[in-house]
């Protein structure tokens, strides 16, 4: 069976096997497909590394979390007790301003892709700010020390600020 797309018919070899690309795909050729659906939106090396060195340092948190109950928004790394927020963006979904690349082909689909991405990470900054929580922001450019120090340096110099201990430290 072959799949139908805007400009028709659309097969690719792969190896011996052939992989048709279903109807309406999104991707220009088999290629971009496969490097597309290989982009993990979790647990990628690179949030598996700083987790492990951030656990060797004695630092206990969650992962993967909505820090925020209803907020469509799910942290990397999430310390609840100091309502710390940990994100770690790429550079090209996230439009970093020292690496950001915009593809030739397509561009005007992803240009509005990758805005959509920045204005979506910037209203949901807004908001875990507005609900109390401190929002760190890491790109997958910075060295993983220089990662590990910074949330470090944060988690030091933070410490939330819950009704429960408002209410305690007025006791006092």
């Amino acid at each position: 069976m072959v799949a139908e797309s805007v400009n028709g018919p659309v097969r690719s070899a792969i190896g011996s096997t052939e992989l048709v690309l279903p109807s309406g795909s999104w991707a220009s050729n088999s290629g971009v497909r496969r490097s597309m659906q290989s982009n993990r939106p979790r647990n990628t090396r690179l949030e598996v590394k700083l987790r492990s060195a951030l656990h060797a340092r004695g630092l206990r948190f969650r992962k993967h979390l909505r820090p925020v109950p209803g907020l469509r928004c799910e942290a990397d790394v999430v310390f609840p007790r100091r309502r710390v927020a940990v994100f770690i963006d790429g550079c090209f979904w996230h439009a970093c301003p020292m690496h950001a690349t915009w593809p030739v082909a397509h561009s005007e689909f992803w240009r509005q892709k990758i805005e959509r991405t920045t204005t979506r990470d910037e209203a949901n900054r807004s908001a875990l700010e507005e609900a109390g929580w401190l929002v760190v922001g890491l790109w997958e450019h910075e060295p993983l020390q220089d990662m590990v120090r910074k949330v470090e340096s944060v988690l030091a110099t933070h410490r939330a600020s819950t009704p429960r201990e408002a209410s305690t430290r007025n006791e006092r």
